[in-house]
């Protein structure tokens, strides 16, 4: 199981905390995890996204056990 969390605004907009999911790469990530969370599928590819604390690769695998944070990008002013 991958271990999905949410952070920020997205965090306070949706209520979401978390989810689990079970993919293998990042398409089933995005599809799976916006399935379990109700989150536009939109709104999660314009997330910054970490994988064990460190910035996805395009293609990257998944592994069971890994842990996904979604954060969206914010600006200041």
């Amino acid at each position: 199981m991958i271990r999905v969390r949410f952070f920020g605004l997205l965090r306070l907009d949706t209520g979401v905390k978390e989810v689990t999911v079970n993919a293998k790469n990042m398409k089933q990530l995005y599809t799976e995890t916006a399935e379990k969370s109700g989150i536009d599928l939109k709104t999660l590819k314009g997330c910054n996204v970490f994988i064990n604390g460190k910035a996805k690769k395009f293609n990257q695998k998944l592994n069971d056990g890994d842990e996904v944070m979604f954060l969206v990008p914010s600006c200041g002013g």
